[in-house]
């Protein structure tokens, strides 16, 4: 009888607990504590830091019903992006939306880094105030470890 019990009580805690994709989601939008904007504290690739930092506001999104969105920040410049958290939160997919489709065709800083900076990225870290994420396959860095290190803006 107790381990029924037991096993009752394992079944029901991992049914009713959510999913690291939705947790990690309202992490990354959470607005009613804190800002929904993010500081890159570090961008490199191979080691090499990027000079030009952005700022990463957030939009609010239902993350099943909607394409989520944010905006990529440099000085007066921004550009679109989607988002979303994926295979059980392990992945973290950032493409830049709309424009060109090469950076030959953009000028702005925050358009070219967020083209270059778009991909599907390893979640290294994913906590309340701290994220980061690694990949070999951005658009603009094919082969390369870039490494993005944000800290939630208060």
């Amino acid at each position: 009888m107790i381990k029924y019990f037991l096993l009752l009580f394992v079944g029901v805690s991992l049914l009713s607990s959510c999913n690291k994709e939705e947790r990690y989601s309202k992490r990354w939008m959470q607005k009613e504590v804190m800002s929904g904007e993010w500081q890159v504290s570090e961008i490199t690739v191979d080691g090499v830091s990027e000079t030009v930092i952005p700022t990463l506001r957030i939009d609010d999104c239902d993350i099943y019903a909607d394409t989520c969105t944010g905006q990529w920040i440099t000085g007066d410049n921004s550009a679109d992006f989607i988002w979303q958290f994926q295979d059980k939160g392990k992945e973290f997919v950032l493409y830049r939306r709309d424009g060109a489709d090469c950076c030959d065709f953009i000028t702005d800083i925050s358009e070219i880094q967020c083209y270059n900076y778009s991909g599907n990225y390893e979640v290294i870290k994913a906590k309340k105030k701290e994220m980061s994420f690694e990949s070999n396959t951005t658009v603009g860095y094919e082969g390369s470890t870039v490494k993005l290190v944000l800290t939630r803006k208060e």
